[in-house]
């Protein structure tokens, strides 16, 4: 509702990335081997199958959903940087308000999400220096 009113543009899009599961089974093989109890035992055993399952079938994607914010530059370029960054908060209040946690992306994790339209399975990154050659984009964690 808080959005009826926005006659501005952006982009909503949503890509998946596949979950790292190895740190998860660790934890679950070393908590094993450390219990004792039966119990315990038996219900880590079924934890450990239902990872080993999840890892194999291909059905460990989380979906990271996006929304990209431009303006067009104006006269002046530094009002139209605080002219985004106001609007990019005021998007940023809204999913807050609605219970939904969101970070505004920094220059390497949105070469990690360009990085997600090519290849899903694995995102990797290298850092470019300090230049900045990319729009601003907001990150919804639902």
């Amino acid at each position: 509702m808080s959005f009826e009113g926005d006659k501005n543009d952006f982009d909503y899009f949503t890509l998946p990335s596949q979950v790292n599961l190895d740190p998860t089974k660790e934890y679950l093989k070393l908590k094993h081997q450390e219990t004792e109890n039966l119990g315990k035992r038996k219900g880590l055993n079924y934890m450990l199958r239902e990872v080993a399952y999840l890892s194999t079938n291909g059905e460990n994607f989380e979906h990271q959903h996006y929304i990209k914010i431009w303006k067009k530059i104006g006269p002046n370029i530094k009002d139209t940087q605080k002219e985004l960054t106001i609007r990019i908060n005021e998007f940023k209040e809204r999913y807050a308000a609605a219970g939904n946690l969101c970070e505004i992306l920094k220059e390497n994790e949105i070469i990690k999400m360009c990085n997600l339209f090519g290849n899903p399975q694995q995102a990797p990154y290298m850092g470019i220096g300090s230049t900045n050659f990319y729009e601003t984009i907001t990150q919804i964690r639902v």
